[in-house]
């Protein structure tokens, strides 16, 4: 048995990625990728999955408060993309 499963999240780059993973998954058959939460409202109502890979922190609707319309329609493993800047140093190593 097979997952549908659908991407949600609006970094093209997060998207390719999701997707090559649940293309090399066997148990997992992808249905549909979004770049925003309300672009995959409509679809996923009309014909909801089993599994959804959503971005959290996304312009407009965001992740959080889109889980909360579909909670009963699908299981949701959550990601995020964090990313470090290192802190500012003057050229003796000191921080800035």
């Amino acid at each position: 048995m097979k997952l549908k499963c659908a991407l949600i999240d609006d970094e093209p780059l997060a998207l390719d990625l999701l997707e090559s993973y649940v293309r090399k998954t066997p148990f997992l058959s992808l249905e549909g990728r979004y770049s925003s939460a309300v672009q995959a409202l409509d679809k996923l109502l009309e014909a909801p999955v089993d599994l959804l890979f959503l971005d959290i922190q996304m312009p407009g609707l965001d992740g959080m408060e889109f889980s909360k319309m579909i909670k009963d329609r699908c299981r949701i493993p959550s990601h995020t993309g964090t990313f470090l800047k290192h802190p500012k140093r003057h050229s003796n190593g000191s921080p800035a």
